[in-house]
């Protein structure tokens, strides 16, 4: 749960300070995504603008998408909510009835 806290205010704060999430130009490239360089620099949307993306924007490149580290936090908190709720239920207490 820390996890998907810390990745939603990550993101949060990013979209707080630049008014949208930020994407960085080299990671689209690097992500194979150089296409859609254009369409953000002229769209205009407010949801996601050409520009810094360095610590909070989108500035790692995955192939096929661009991600932030508050994105990479939350998926992380989702893959691992399942996985140690399964653990712990495995390790509470056995109660006799």
């Amino acid at each position: 749960m820390h996890f998907l806290v810390l990745g939603a205010l990550l993101n949060a704060t990013a979209i707080l300070l630049y008014g949208g999430m930020p994407v960085d130009p080299v990671a689209l490239d690097k992500a194979g995504l150089s296409a859609y360089r254009d369409f953000l620099l002229h769209r205009k949307d407010g949801l996601h603008y050409l520009g810094p993306a360095f610590p909070l924007g989108d500035w790692i490149p995955l192939p096929g998408r661009t991600v932030s580290p508050g994105g990479l936090a939350i998926a992380l908190g989702l893959f691992l909510i399942p996985v140690l709720g399964e653990r712990r239920s495995n390790h509470a207490p056995r109660t006799r009835a």
